[in-house]
């Protein structure tokens, strides 16, 4: 093999790990979301993918219709040992609202609700 075929590809192969790496782990987005007993916190993280390479444009009026299209992640951490306690998918992530209940975290989505259930009391 000829020198440049190894380069290019060595590049694909790095392309393709940091693809992976966004797309299935993300990046954080805002920062943590403390349960009002502060046992547990959620973090978002924002994947990419294929999709993002896109331009977006809104229709007039619909200024913010782009944040529907980014997707992510919830993770749900135990403060004591910043342990997981589950993780979910995300879709229209900015525009997502979070509410803590005694025994659940509920979001609801661009796609409808959904929740995560807590070992132990939130509140």
């Amino acid at each position: 093999m000829t020198r440049a075929r190894k380069m290019w590809g060595l590049a694909l192969v790095v392309a393709a790990l940091v693809y992976a790496f966004l797309n299935l782990r993300g990046l954080p987005y805002e920062g943590r979301h403390y349960s009002p007993n502060h046992h547990y916190y959620y973090q978002l993280s924002r994947t990419y993918g294929f999709s993002d390479l896109v331009p977006r444009m809104s229709m007039p009026g619909g200024g913010s219709d782009w944040m529907y299209y980014l997707d992510g992640y919830v993770r749900v951490y135990r403060v004591q040992d910043d342990q997981l306690v589950a993780k979910k998918f995300v879709e229209g992530m900015p525009n997502a609202q979070f509410r803590w209940f005694e025994t659940h975290l509920l979001f609801f989505g661009a796609e409808g609700a959904d929740m995560v259930l807590l070992p132990s009391a939130a509140e």
